[in-house]
């Protein structure tokens, strides 16, 4: 039979993983909310829906600094669907 001071830490530990649970898919919805809203917001600061039919290419280029220095990023996409 347990003693009831490590029934009351079993206890105690799992409810301690149920809070941890509900913080963490709290977070994860709201993760994906401004995850929607960045998408979103993106998308109507192009223009409507026939501006955006008329996008043939995109191309995004970003100078970053990461641990080994300064490096450039480029990347391109066009509407065949390749991108480099």
């Amino acid at each position: 039979m347990l003693s009831i001071d490590l029934r009351r830490s079993a206890l105690l530990f799992i409810f301690l993983i149920f809070v941890f649970q509900i913080l963490a898919s709290v977070q994860t919805v709201s993760a994906q909310s401004k995850l929607q809203t960045v998408f979103h917001d993106a998308r109507a600061a192009v223009g409507s829906a026939e501006d955006l039919k008329k996008i043939q290419s995109i191309e995004a280029f970003a100078e970053c600094t990461g641990p080994k220095g300064n490096y450039t990023t480029l990347i391109k996409s066009n509407r065949s669907n390749k991108t480099y």
